[in-house]
């Protein structure tokens, strides 16, 4: 064989570098950077872009992105990737996997022992593609979002808000089982009103429903404890990244606004009920996955059991703690924590 021939064939080798991940070796080429897992491993939803390695440019209005746009790609996004929410995998699966995870074994090691590790894999890879697709439609539109999106309350929980579109962007398959958690609290709830005994429990169950799905997904009950809850608060987000109802100067929330302001930390509150149910539950095996799931069923006799005498409605919450105003709405550390005290807080009746 001629030099040249040879140097051709050494060009073609693809050069991959390797980092630590979660004590697997991670194989990082041109579709998965450093900076791609460093910015998923430190994503938050109440401040989006501390801490994280990203540039101006690939930032992401998600307020000119319609959420039926998002749906779409996310789904067909999905469409192309392992189905990580069935119960059998293929040899084409563990294959996939194991060109970014070079060290895992076997599909039990992949798809059991090791699956909360393959989901955050998979995660930042499709996050990175729904981010580019993205990218590509807001250069090809000048329009902003319809304005409709922003007046049809009543349809909230059908529509993404664009903070619930950046949690979702970064953890796909995750939104995908919230997606699930949302369809089965509506069947039992149906719609009603805010601040209404029936909103305490949607919101209980629905919390504790997400961090089910999450957990069935990734076999691991701190993530399915720590995702449920961003994506439930990120549910209270408006438009410009902040608790909808709270008053910003100059500025008049679009999405989601509310009669009272203490809505959306009745709400944090209810599903800190439903995280907390879920932390005291779920158990964990010797090596370490999530077992002790509740049923849907379990799940909703306990919430209609606890909050059929405790309401947490804003008037209780407010009777109680005349404090919680507008002012300092949203900086409850309990309402946001989903490491609760053995016992949480609720507020009764007088």
């Amino acid at each position: 064989m001629g030099s040249c021939e040879k140097e051709s064939l050494e060009s073609d080798k693809v050069e991959y570098n390797t980092i630590d991940f979660y004590g697997e070796k991670l194989q990082l080429s041109d579709e998965i950077t450093e900076a791609d897992v460093y910015n998923y491993m430190n994503y938050t939803v109440t401040d989006q872009t501390k801490g994280l390695r990203v540039d101006d440019d690939s930032k992401i209005d998600w307020s000119k992105v319609p959420s039926e746009v998002f749906d779409e790609t996310l789904n067909a996004t999905l469409a192309t990737y392992p189905d990580m929410s069935k119960e059998i995998y293929t040899d084409d699966d563990l294959a996939f996997v194991k060109k970014g995870l070079p060290e895992l074994k076997s599909k039990e090691d992949a798809f059991l022992y090791k699956k909360h590790i393959v989901v955050d894999y998979l995660e930042i890879l499709i996050g990175k593609e729904i981010k580019n697709k993205v990218r590509l439609y807001l250069k090809s539109q000048k329009s902003l979002r319809p304005s409709g999106y922003f007046s049809t309350f009543q349809n909230s929980y059908n529509l993404l808000n664009p903070t619930e579109q950046d949690c979702a962007s970064t953890y796909p398959l995750a939104a995908n089982r919230v997606n699930q958690a949302k369809n089965e609290t509506f069947a039992r709830f149906g719609s009603h009103n805010d601040n209404t005994i029936t909103n305490a429990r949607f919101h209980g169950f629905w919390s504790a429903a997400m961090v089910k799905e999450i957990t069935h997904l990734t076999l691991n009950k701190w993530k399915g404890l720590d995702r449920g809850k961003k994506f439930a608060t990120a549910h209270e987000y408006d438009t410009n990244g902040v608790i909808a109802c709270t008053p910003v100067q100059g500025y008049i929330a679009l999405f989601n606004v509310r009669s009272f302001g203490l809505c959306n930390y009745m709400d944090l509150v209810n599903n800190l009920v439903g995280r907390t149910y879920m932390y005291n539950t779920v158990g964990q095996t010797w090596f370490g996955n999530a077992n002790n799931i509740p049923s849907y069923d379990q799940i909703f006799n306990h919430i209609n059991s606890l909050l059929g005498t405790k309401k947490n409605t804003i008037s209780e919450i407010q009777s109680i703690h005349p404090e919680y105003t507008f002012d300092n709405l949203g900086n409850y550390i309990n309402a946001y924590d989903y490491h609760p005290p053995s016992t949480v807080l609720v507020y009764t009746s007088n």
